[in-house]
């Protein structure tokens, strides 16, 4: 068992041999099926991201439980975290495999079991903020875990940037906007990326440092090298307006596409709309509207918005005020301003929804509570 797993090794790593993912996978196979605990761990993360192997996170998930029977603590980990949400059915165009129901209850159980374990306290500091219902009960235990993750020997920045999270927000205790700087600031020292971006946009605007807009775009520089979609993202912004920086719309264009690509959602609203507008690209509306289709599927409120005008307008597809509606309404759902403003037009209007007055000035006047200056205006000159 030991000589199978070093040479799973081998093949895997490229030590004094070629890499080969496949006769990787296959000897953690052979080391797994005799009771290597490592090779069972090793074998679940090639099944989980297809390495060498066709990929199957519920086959992953079952050789993770295999580990975490012996104690293997990253095993014990790793399986919480998928079981917390679950995993989906899944098929080979020829076998089914039924999907794993979420168990948040015992995820978080098997992460308590191993108090001692940084990553085991981090991770499961993560799990228990996704819950915003339980957020309020949980938040001093949420503060503690992330304490203690952080003050481990060997720095975790993943630990930094969630602890940092917590004292912004001031979730069990007092906000700690000083602290919070000091963690990012350590983070971005050790050159993780996220790390580079989130103390970039501080020293940015400002919040807890002194406003060093030029060390920002460098450390957005220094993220969006390393490959982070965000750090490309905040450095197109700046390379879009021509801030602190050299206009350059073809190189924005090009990082907020290869941002998307990578799958960040703010990206796709940012790529739209070089495309809608022609900003460093030729304009195409059929390509903006696709872009803005791609984002608003991940969930972001600006591309919902940007969605819904197009909708509206007939841009990139032809006009659909009931379509209008639905993603403004998304894009609403997140307390964006403007989109809460066309959802209170539409409803006024009776646009692609049934017209009621009474709730279209209620939403007009959520938009401009939450600070939309164009439905400020319109409340103004309504009550004239």
């Amino acid at each position: 068992m030991p000589s199978q797993l070093a040479l799973a090794d081998a093949f895997f790593f490229g030590r004094k041999r070629p890499v080969n993912p496949a006769l990787a996978a296959y000897w953690y196979r052979k080391a797994a099926e005799k009771g290597s605990a490592e090779a069972q761990y090793n074998l679940a993360a090639c099944l989980e991201y297809g390495w060498g192997v066709r990929a199957s996170r519920i086959l992953a998930c079952e050789w993770y439980a295999k580990a975490a029977a012996q104690g293997l603590n990253r095993a014990i980990i790793r399986r919480a975290e998928l079981l917390f949400s679950g995993l989906p059915d899944e098929t080979d165009g020829r076998t089914k495999l039924p999907g794993i129901p979420p168990a948040p209850a015992e995820a978080l159980a098997s992460l308590r079991k191993i108090p001692d374990d940084p990553v085991a306290c981090r991770v499961l500091a993560s799990l228990l903020l996704r819950d915003r219902k339980t957020l309020d009960e949980n938040a001093s235990e949420i503060r503690a875990l992330l304490e203690k993750a952080a003050s481990a020997p060997a720095p975790d920045p993943e630990a930094y940037l969630l602890l940092a999270t917590v004292l912004q927000d001031g979730i069990g205790g007092l906000p700690d906007q000083k602290r919070a700087a000091d963690l990012l600031e350590k983070a971005a020292a050790m050159n993780f990326p996220e790390g580079q971006v989130r103390y970039g946009c501080l020293l940015e605007y400002g919040h807890g440092r002194k406003c060093d807009p030029a060390a920002a775009l460098l450390l957005y520089r220094r993220a969006a090298r390393a490959g982070s979609p965000r750090g490309m993202t905040e450095l197109a912004r700046h390379l879009k307006a021509g801030l602190h920086v050299k206009a350059d719309l073809n190189e924005a264009f090009r990082l907020f596409s290869k941002a998307a690509e990578l799958g960040y959602p703010p990206a796709f609203a940012e790529a739209g709309d070089c495309r809608r507008y022609g900003y460093g690209t030729e304009i195409s509306y059929e390509d903006a509207f696709d872009l803005y289709m791609r984002g608003a599927r991940h969930g972001d409120p600006v591309s919902q918005l940007r969605l819904g005008e197009c909708y509206r307008d007939g841009t990139g597809i032809p006009a659909d005020p009931a379509g209008a509606f639905y993603w403004f309404k998304r894009a609403a759902e997140s307390d964006l301003p403007e989109a809460v403003r066309n959802c209170a037009l539409a409803i006024l209007a009776g646009r692609g929804v049934t017209k009621d007055v009474a709730a279209g000035s209620r939403l007009l006047k959520r938009a401009a509570d939450l600070g939309d200056a164009e439905a400020r205006k319109l409340l103004i000159d309504w009550s004239n």
